[in-house]
């Protein structure tokens, strides 16, 4: 039904003329291919899902076959489905904590960039942005040019990487 009104039939089954003849084919090829792909596991998953769903009751709309199950009620408002108190406070604690992971990091990379930029500069043929005590390396002033690359290229993508994975952590566990 679907493929057929979005026209994909027509385009893979171009030899049929009828819709409805095209429909049929394309849901004998359907079976008969899981069926032969895989075999008695094919109808032995397909028999066991198709009880977890509950009775299917088919609707027409706008051209469109749409299919509902009765079991829909235990993913939408009882009390024990996904959308219960339960789970809903669970989902509210885990953005709330994605939240905090995610201004911590934020904080990172600010300290980060304002350590690079109030660090005094030097020039970069300067040699002496550095010392060495006790065995260890002191740096005293940053070469601008190191300044800029820490900056552009590690602060600035680090920062904008960090902005999308909020965007998308943020959607995935509002969604």
């Amino acid at each position: 039904g679907n493929l057929e009104i979005q026209g994909t039939l027509k385009k893979i089954l171009p030899d049929l003329e009828d819709g409805n003849e095209r429909v049929d084919t394309c849901v004998d090829n359907f079976h008969s291919f899981c069926s032969k792909l895989l075999g008695g596991n094919y109808k032995w998953i397909h028999h066991t899902t198709s009880q977890l769903c509950g009775e299917k009751t088919f609707s027409l709309k706008h051209g469109i076959n749409v299919v509902s199950y009765g079991t829909v009620s235990v993913y939408k408002g009882e009390t024990d489905s996904i959308l219960g108190r339960a789970f809903v406070s669970f989902l509210t604690l885990m953005l709330f904590l994605w939240g905090m992971l995610m201004v911590t990091e934020f904080r990172a990379i600010y300290n980060f960039a304002f350590v690079v930029w109030k660090t005094p500069s030097t020039s970069n043929t300067d040699a002496n942005f550095a010392k060495i005590e006790d065995s260890k390396m002191l740096v005293l002033q940053l070469p601008i040019a190191h300044k800029y690359f820490a900056l552009f290229c590690i602060a600035l993508p680090r920062f904008l990487i960090g902005l999308v994975i909020l965007v998308v952590g943020t959607n995935f566990l509002t969604s």
